[in-house]
């Protein structure tokens, strides 16, 4: 078993992670040769002394958390594997004095190492603990392990102490020396430490404790020489621990090493590292400090600041221990200057905590230094803004953005304010409007260069994002677009990508479909091109939300595993919320309820409390939950919460109040939906163009007997009748066919046959995407809408579609959807044997012409079907049977004169010498993949992996069923699917009439390239 010790530095001035610097130190040296080295780009971090490397990508491409996830991992895996060999122990002493970071690290391997052989043990006062720097975390971390509180001492303690001292035992001597010290582990080494210095006869008492422990301290002091009370003396300049080398560099060779052994040997100091000390209390450093005169303090400090700046030892001095001296040695301009650099090292090293304090010590030296420069100070407080910011202090850093702000608006400097007002909006937030923020980022738009710079196009694609939602959207998107146009001039990729990062945002579920997603898909790949995971994830989730809409239900799912490879590739909480919510919408709309609200509540526990966003995504999703499975209740305190996120501006409260009167609706509470219907508000969210709350918006308009504003809606949706209507990036939701809100509409404003029309297409839509429980709620809808007609053929298939509503909400688990099946099942009247029978006599099946319609006679039963498209394909298949006729034929497509179907394309997709090609470099692929992964070159092996997996997709999207090569352009395949969708739009139309029919004819007629019917 190996033992590491890491100690916090309680004289101040320590760099974050000290005690885990420490630790780490001694695990790299005692580690086996290329052992760790993986890691050691990572630990670098931290380490100045281990080189650079490429492996650390800059934080603010990655996000805060992100990146300090990234470092802690690194740590994490390291003392793993270095436990491997042997098991290992660590012990992080004086916690109360550490640093928040060493916390959050503590706090992160507490979580991570639990079945590793690694055991840590941390030491703190618990007394110190509510004024401790890292007092909550701490707090926190104590919870996750076994917390043993020490109290005074026993007398037996006390007795099992004098023994192991060494000295005689005399109970006598032990009850008094116990008495004296009431206990207490520091008074009684003190006071037995001075009993022994100046000698003890047999049977003696101990003497009295002093009147404060400093006085035995000082007692014990006087016992060493002049030589060495002096070298304590430079020590304690340096802190609580020292190095000899430390010392020679600022007095002077001298001997050093005896004086320390002497110390060490009278209990003052302990060897922590080789010509390495400690004192071994903090309050033995305390009274040699303050035996210093104060000019050789100041002079003494002045030295060890001068030395550790310019230390070769260090590739980059420790600025927070150069500080902490400057400031000791009255240097307040230099201090200020050293606190910067040390908040630029913290942020480097991801203390974010430990940034921030640094920045706030150079702000008050600055001020104590009487620094007045106005351009300095706002820099400063950039700079400290940024650091809150990142450490998650949004509130805290948007306020000294503004301070920073406010001091270049004096100066009058443009580019500063831009700098401050971007600063100010780093988070982005889906749905809220920062009124601070849009003014801070207009006043910085109106004083920069109106020319092309690649600040100006930031600060506008932020302005046009801050400004959604607006009453007028098309504004701020014209303005994104701007400013995406801007950096395209520019040609600057990291600022192209920042635009349409936030001009994206700017038109979000607002602007025009085919701009959106054209947009969208440059931003991820962009970013994947960049290098950065964060945007590239954000560009793919805004992809997926737009697939979704134009039903490219596999496109959007396909997209969705490519954000779960990315936020796996980024490990952390902050980004794995996002993964798991896209999995929750699939969940939900394929109608895995059970599995669907375990990923809705994991999305609350990886990021639903911290990000706002999250939040957000819970609420809405947990409410469809709950929507779909009747428990409206329990919505309750959700629509509560809904109210809450959206109060910040009129909009916004005009937003929330339409969805909880959507969410009322749906329960059947009508009277409160009701009472959240607002003509104003409807029609202020119809002019906004956000699709999100289309089909509620319809169902308010019905309840609410709105016939004008319903038939405005109604020739609105036919617009975008082939579309899905989501929930956007803002919900991470699939609400249903807009086709489902024509049907309504069209139902309402007693235009039934369209309605019939439009619903059953929306049920369509719901099979083909696999939307079980939308399907559910359309079938009873349609067969609610059915079951006012008088024909028997309606009633059919009233039944028909009742049935169907009960047998998916079953399924899914629905049960007031089943209940109101069944119930609506009992009240109409059932279908007769000519219609349900499942016998089928084929040779009384004809379909023929007659006048501008189509004849159906199937044995007693004959109706009519208008003449389209998809009934004429039926009766050639129908009126021969057996036949197969290729799609090109059916299409009314050409032929050559030898009969040869002209295929219209540009040949296979991938032709065979490249499916050649592919094959030999799979397989050198997978050669190098298996020699990376046995030589641990995981950086090579994940690089063929990434090539291993793009060429798998461009083999699969030239692959067709059956392993068939698939044409580029294929006018065979645009034709398949047209007569396929054709035909099955003629059999929907037969199912009105005779459902009986209508299964046969869906069983026996055969589509694809060759179709036929096969009674």
């Amino acid at each position: 078993m190996r033992a590491y010790w890491g100690r916090c530095w309680e004289a101040g001035g320590a760099p974050a992670y000290w005690p885990w610097v420490q630790v780490l130190r001694a695990v790299l040296r005692t580690a086996e040769p290329g052992q760790l080295d993986r890691y050691l780009g990572f630990l670098s971090q931290i380490l100045p002394e281990l080189p650079s490397t490429d492996v650390i990508r800059e934080s603010a491409d990655l996000g805060p958390e992100q990146a300090r996830f990234f470092l802690m991992d690194a740590v994490s895996n390291a003392l793993a594997d270095a436990a491997q060999r042997l098991p290992i122990v660590i012990v992080l002493e004086d916690l109360h004095v550490a640093d928040v970071s060493t916390i959050h690290m503590l706090e992160f391997l507490s979580a991570t190492i639990r079945h590793q052989p690694l055991l840590i043990v941390g030491t703190f006062r618990e007394v110190e603990l509510p004024s401790a720097p890292a007092g909550p975390q701490l707090t926190r971390a104590a919870q996750e392990g076994q917390r043993l509180s020490l109290g005074r001492l026993s007398e037996r303690d006390v007795e099992t102490f004098v023994r192991a001292s060494g000295e005689t035992v005399d109970p006598s001597f032990v009850s008094a020396l116990h008495r004296t010290t009431d206990g207490h582990p520091l008074f009684l080494v003190e006071v037995a430490l001075l009993w022994r210095a100046q000698g003890r006869a047999e049977g003696a008492t101990p003497p009295s404790i002093p009147l404060s422990v400093r006085t035995a301290i000082q007692e014990r002091l006087s016992a060493v020489s002049s030589a060495c009370l002096e070298t304590l003396r430079r020590g304690a300049i340096v802190g609580r621990e020292f190095d000899i080398a430390l010392l020679e560099a600022c007095h002077g060779k001298t001997d050093y090493v005896s004086a320390a052994q002497e110390a060490t040997q009278a209990a003052i100091l302990v060897e922590v590292a080789p010509q390495r000390y400690r004192f071994v209390h903090f309050l033995i450093r305390e009274v040699v400090y303050e035996g210093i005169a104060e000019e050789e303090r100041v002079q003494a400090h002045a030295r060890v600041a001068e030395i550790l700046r310019t230390d070769a030892r260090h590739v980059e001095p420790r600025w927070s221990e150069v500080a902490h001296h400057l400031v000791a040695s009255g240097k307040c301009e230099a201090a200020a200057g050293a606190f910067r650099n040390a908040g630029a090292q913290a942020l480097r090293q991801l203390a974010f905590e430990e940034a921030v304090k640094a920045y706030s010590d150079a702000l008050r030296t600055t001020d104590k230094a009487g620094i007045v420069d106005p351009s300095e100070r706002a820099t400063l407080l950039l700079e400290l803004g940024h650091a809150e910011t990142r450490a998650g202090l949004v509130t805290k850093g948007k306020a000294t953005c503004a301070a920073a702000a406010a001091l270049a608006r004096q100066e009058g400097d443009a580019e500063m304010m831009a700098r401050a007002a971007l600063e100010h909006g780093a988070q982005l937030i889906y749905g809220r409007v920062d009124t601070e923020l849009i003014a801070l980022l207009e006043e910085a738009l109106e004083g920069l260069d109106p020319t092309d710079s690649a600040l100006r196009a930031r600060v506008m694609a932020r302005l046009a994002a801050a400004q959604q939602p607006a009453e007028d959207p098309e504004g701020p998107m014209q303005l994104a677009r701007e400013a995406i146009a801007m950096a395209r001039r520019i040609a600057d990729p990291e600022t192209l990508l920042d635009t349409l990062r936030n001009g994206g945002s700017a038109m979000v579920d607002l602007g025009d479909l085919e701009e959106r997603i054209a947009l969208d898909r440059e931003h991820a790949v962009l970013a994947e091109e960049l290098d950065n995971p964060v945007e590239a994830l954000r560009g793919n989730m805004r992809s997926i939300m737009d697939y979704l809409e134009l039903e490219r239900i596999d496109d959007a799912f396909r997209t969705i595993r490519a954000c779960e490879r990315i936020t796996e590739q980024l490990g952390h909480p902050a980004y794995a919320w996002r993964s798991v919510a896209l999995q929750g919408l699939r969940a939900l709309w394929e109608g895995e309820l059970d599995k669907a609200e375990k990923l809705i509540e994991k999305v609350r526990a990886l990021g639903g409390s911290s990000d706002p966003n999250a939040v957000v995504v819970y609420t809405m999703q947990k409410t469809r939950l709950l929507q779909y499975r009747g428990d409206f209740d329990a919505q309750l305190p959700l629509l509560a919460a809904v109210e809450e996120q959206w109060d910040n501006t009129e909009l916004g409260r005009n937003t929330a109040s339409l969805i909880i009167g959507i969410e009322h609706m749906a329960a059947g509470r009508l009277d409160d939906a009701l009472r959240h219907f607002d003509r104003a508000s409807l029609r202020r969210a119809l002019r906004l163009g956000d699709h999100t709350l289309e089909l509620g918006i319809a169902r308010l308009c019905i309840v609410a007997g709105d016939v004008e504003l319903a038939k405005r809606l109604h020739r609105r949706l036919l617009v975008t009748r082939e579309h899905l209507v989501t929930g956007g990036m803002l919900w991470l939701t699939v609400e249903g066919p807009t086709s489902w809100a024509i049907g309504a509409l069209a139902s309402f404003l007693g235009r039934r046959e369209e309605a019939t029309e439009h619903y059953e297409h929306a049920l369509e839509v719901a099979r083909r995407t696999r939307g079980r429980p939308v399907r559910a709620l359309i079938a009873l809808e349609l067969a609610q809408h059915l079951s006012t007609d008088s024909g028997p053929e309606a009633s059919a298939r009233a039944v028909e579609l009742a049935r169907l509503a009960q047998t998916v909400a079953s399924e899914v688990g629905m049960p007031a959807v089943e209940s109101a099946a069944r119930r609506l099942i009992d009240a109409l009247p059932q279908c007769d044997e000519a219609t349900s029978s499942t016998d089928f006599e084929p040779d009384s099946l004809t379909i023929s012409k007659v006048g501008d319609s189509w004849l159906v006679c199937y044995e007693n039963v004959e109706f009519q079907l208008k003449d389209v498209r998809g009934v004429r394909l039926l009766a050639t298949l129908v009126n021969e049977p057996g036949r197969e006729f290729h799609v090109l034929d059916l299409s009314g497509r050409p032929r050559e004169e030898t009969g040869v179907i002209i295929r219209s394309d540009s040949g296979e997709v991938i032709d065979a010498e490249a499916r050649r090609q592919y094959r030999a470099r799979v397989l050198a692929l997978r050669a190098e993949l298996e020699e990376a992964e046995r030589w641990n070159d995981f950086g090579r092996a994940e690089r063929a992996r990434e090539e291993l997996d793009m060429i798998e997709r461009e083999l699969s999207s030239a692959i067709g069923l059956g392993g068939r090569q698939r044409r580029s352009g294929s006018a065979t395949e645009r034709a398949r699917v047209n007569v396929q969708r054709r035909i099955r739009d003629a059999i929907r139309r037969i199912k009105r009439y005779h459902p009986a029919l209508a299964k046969h004819l869906d069983r026996a007629v055969r589509t694809g390239a060759y179709c036929t019917y096969e009674p």
